[in-house]
């Protein structure tokens, strides 16, 4: 007899996490793979997380995973297959790391102090250079790394990120 699957952690996020979208009723959320609707920066988390030279082997251990940020919100970190870089999504967008590391941090979120724990000034200044990008998630996104190939971080309905050897992108 085989065993049983193994069903996922859920933790039930309560309205005041989405407060900034208007949600009122509770969501369900994969702790290992989704995060919530908002404004995100995707890029290098050591060049915007206030507290990653400190806290980045002990408060974010997992080499790639989804973290509760200061109570506050959820968001991602992805350990980048081939290390420090820049690296292209299927559209031809670059994202560059010198960490090594490609995170997902909420932006704009005005129910929260995000701005104690990420420098959002530099969120911008990165994206304005093409070093990182903003995206909007209208609805909470599924997101994960090496699902499509070894190295590839996707998330919802947006281009996948390639941070391996395979990729789709044939750029110029």
């Amino acid at each position: 007899m085989a065993a049983p699957a193994e069903q996922p952690l859920q933790i039930t996020l309560q309205g005041d996490l989405f407060g900034s979208k208007g949600a009122e009723v509770d969501t369900e959320i994969y702790r290992d793979s989704c995060l919530p609707a908002g404004d995100y920066f995707i890029g290098d988390p050591s060049l915007v997380l206030k507290d990653w030279e400190t806290e980045k082997g002990f408060k974010y251990p997992q080499e790639s995973a989804v973290y509760l940020l200061n109570g506050m919100t959820y968001f991602a970190i992805y350990k980048a297959k081939n290390g420090p870089g820049s690296y292209f999504d299927e559209k031809g967008n670059v994202y560059s790391t010198k960490s090594g590391y490609i995170a997902f941090l909420p932006i704009y979120d005005s129910d929260s102090d995000l701005d104690a724990v990420i420098d959002l000034d530099m969120c911008e200044i990165l994206a304005e250079d093409g070093e990182a990008h903003i995206y909007d998630f209208e609805k909470p996104v599924d997101t994960q790394i090496n699902r499509q190939c070894e190295g590839a971080i996707d998330f919802g309905p947006y281009p996948f990120i390639f941070t391996g050897d395979e990729c789709w992108y044939e750029g110029e």
